[in-house]
């Protein structure tokens, strides 16, 4: 089997709508599930020409699509859109295409969806599932709360807000706030915790996360801050967590030194 090359565009919303950062977590989101089952993949982040501020992205004509895709080497990409309603994001259609290496653009395949903010997770499952089996291979949960690794639609939200806070932070989008998208994984992780599933993804996201913001020279009692409260909300130092912890000054005991 050929390996793919993936192209995940940044989500295309209405009009002068502000750009949720959850639907960022969903394009990251994708890009890494696509990675995990062994496609090459590469997403795109409009920066504003004036600033470093993520910039909306105009819905692509397939003759730029096809131009985006041949230059970043991809075969496929997938393009999601959103509606906004009461500042909510609803993600309701998605394209999976190829560029052939002559000739124009191919569908390979179109999706109309209809998810609400509530209800973005399962969706977003259900539309990896086709996505993955449009390019044979087999997503790795069988329901959402696998792939996300959260029990609960609020967890899932926040994992979604701080994985798309991560993405633009990584990308050097100063707009991101960095306490948002602590508080955002701390909640993950205390949701999935409390609903007695795993906590690996969420504890992973945190920690890199974190890793991140501290490269990054953010303020030190800010993440020390978010490290000790999910310590104390899990009761334990996770033990992913035993370098991030000695790198910004906190005790094995979850206080900081």
């Amino acid at each position: 089997m050929s390996t793919p090359r993936v192209l995940v565009l940044q989500p295309i919303l209405p009009p002068r709508a502000p750009v949720d950062t959850r639907v960022l977590g969903i394009q990251k989101w994708l890009v890494e599930e696509l990675s995990a089952l062994g496609c090459e993949t590469v997403s795109t982040l409009a920066k504003s020409d004036l600033a470093p501020e993520l910039a909306a992205l105009p819905h692509p004509s397939d003759s730029m699509l096809l131009g985006l895709l041949r230059r970043s080497g991809s075969s496929h990409g997938v393009v999601l859109s959103f509606a906004v309603e009461d500042a909510r994001p609803h993600l309701t259609a998605a394209r999976l295409v190829e560029a052939p290496l002559r000739g124009p653009l191919r569908d390979v395949g179109r999706w109309s969806l209809d998810a609400d903010a509530d209800h973005l997770p399962s969706v977003a499952h259900s539309l990896l599932a086709a996505i993955a089996g449009a390019l044979g291979r087999e997503a790795r949960g069988k329901t959402w709360q696998e792939s996300f690794g959260v029990g609960t639609r609020e967890a899932a939200d926040n994992y979604l807000t701080a994985l798309g806070c991560l993405a633009a932070i990584a990308d050097g989008i100063t707009s991101t706030a960095p306490e948002r998208a602590l508080q955002a994984a701390v909640w993950a992780l205390s949701g999935a915790h409390v609903g007695g599933g795993s906590i690996d993804r969420p504890a992973e996201l945190l920690r890199r996360l974190v890793t991140l913001l501290h490269e990054r020279g953010a303020d030190l009692g800010m993440l020390q801050t978010a490290v000790m409260t999910a310590i104390h909300g899990l009761g334990e130092v996770p033990a992913s967590w035993q370098r991030l912890v000695t790198d910004i000054g906190i005790a094995r005991s979850g206080r900081a030194n």
